[in-house]
């Protein structure tokens, strides 16, 4: 069992290697004026500490898409292991959009949260 002092300071190491920032957002539903509804991409974190890198886990990071293969479409994402975030959720970083295709929730003492991205 880990102590919940050094439990901290190793989730505060971790947070030493978040070397970018990120904006996470969230869908929401706004009336179209037409009796139906669109829907819009809402900032609901902005300018959160994180580290993005491309993925080595799927495949060399290849995606078969529209039967072709997209080189660098899968991206991990390291944030906060207290950051909320679940896969209906997009995230941009330096300008580019992702799409959260997987949250790891595996770790019995979570130092980080490892976040799977396809670029969207």
């Amino acid at each position: 069992m880990i102590a919940p002092g050094d439990l901290a300071l190793l989730r505060d190491v971790a947070e030493l290697s978040f070397d970018m920032r990120c904006t996470i957002m969230a869908p929401v539903l706004e009336s179209d004026g037409r009796g139906g509804n669109t829907e819009l991409w809402q900032a609901i974190t902005v300018d959160a500490p994180c580290r993005l890198a491309a993925s080595s886990t799927r495949q060399r990071a290849e995606a078969r898409v529209a039967d072709r293969v997209e080189a660098g479409g899968y991206w991990d994402l390291t944030v906060a292991w207290d950051q909320p975030i679940t896969t209906e959720m997009r995230v941009v970083v330096r300008g580019q959009e992702y799409e959260v295709i997987g949250v790891d929730e595996t770790r019995t003492y979570q130092t980080a949260r490892r976040v799977a991205l396809r670029r969207t």
